[in-house]
């Protein structure tokens, strides 16, 4: 099992980084720096050198990687003993779910990169890390959701959930904004203060959220208890990417910033889905 917590180690990291890559590729302007898919261009598979060539270039070789680390999972899962057996449909689903980010990626690139492919790009992303971690605290020991209070166990679902509307939001947010991959990119038809203003409006709601819950879990639960530090930690995450997200705002949402704002975005998914993972243990996703 170390092994394979290993695979799923290199995964996490994997399926995090090429979030990052791809973020660079828009930020640099060169989502359309290989006009063509799969070739990069209609005359060459792999491009001369030019910088915006190879920033997209090098983010589809990574996303080729990735695809490797996704049926390496797949068969390491399966090198598992037999009572570890409910792992492999997860497994399957990281798989099913990098054909579909490759797909997407042809799509993104021939309808030069709009906005919604874009968005979904994203999403799709952090549906795969959720996976992973899902994977990675069922290999890993418990810390016993089960002794969560139910209304403690049904909130940490609901923050969850809620998390998922702070990220479509702001995808909206970047699929309004400026920084659209190429200056061909079409943008989405809101008003960006408007859509910015909704966006803060799902992260203040989770942030009182999350205070309310901690409130609540170091009321009813012991000093002691790792959950109440995951908590803690969570809570300076979502207050730290709010500032990073009303400083982007307010300078007028340089490529630098929004890049820290996408780093952040992906430890807050992450932060949230640990919370969910620690509190709540659904029927459906089994130890073994």
């Amino acid at each position: 099992m170390s092994q394979y917590r290993k695979v799923l180690a290199a995964s996490i990291f994997a399926f995090t980084t090429i979030v990052f890559t791809g973020a660079l590729v828009r930020l640099t302007d060169s989502g359309l720096g290989c006009e063509d898919w799969p070739k990069c261009s209609s005359d060459e598979l792999i491009p001369a050198w030019a910088f915006h060539t190879w920033i997209e270039f090098g983010n589809r070789l990574y996303s080729g990687l990735i695809g490797l680390v996704a049926i390496l999972l797949v068969w390491a899962t399966y090198r598992l003993q037999s009572q570890w057996k409910s792992l492999r449909p997860w497994a399957w689903g990281v798989l099913a779910g990098t054909v579909g980010q490759i797909l997407l990626g042809a799509v993104t690139v021939r309808t030069d990169l709009n906005p919604f492919s874009v968005t979904s790009h994203f999403l799709l992303s952090m549906v795969l890390i959720w996976i992973l971690l899902v994977m990675w605290s069922r290999t890993s020991n418990p810390i016993g959701a089960a002794d969560a209070p139910l209304i403690l166990r049904k909130a940490s679902v609901g923050l969850g959930i809620w998390a998922t509307a702070v990220l479509t939001t702001g995808t909206l947010v970047t699929g309004t904004g400026p920084n659209g991959g190429d200056s061909r990119a079409d943008r989405l038809d809101f008003d960006i203060q408007t859509i910015a203003r909704i966006h803060s409006v799902t992260v203040w709601l989770l942030l009182a959220g999350f205070v309310v819950f901690a409130i609540a879990a170091h009321r009813s639960m012991p000093a002691d208890d790792p959950r109440l530090f995951r908590l803690r930690l969570v809570l300076a995450l979502i207050v730290i990417q709010g500032g990073i997200g009303y400083w982007q705002y307010a300078v007028g949402v340089p490529p630098s910033l929004v890049l820290a704002h996408v780093v952040g975005s992906v430890m807050v998914w992450c932060g949230v889905v640990w919370i969910v993972l620690a509190f709540y243990r659904s029927p459906w996703i089994r130890y073994r």
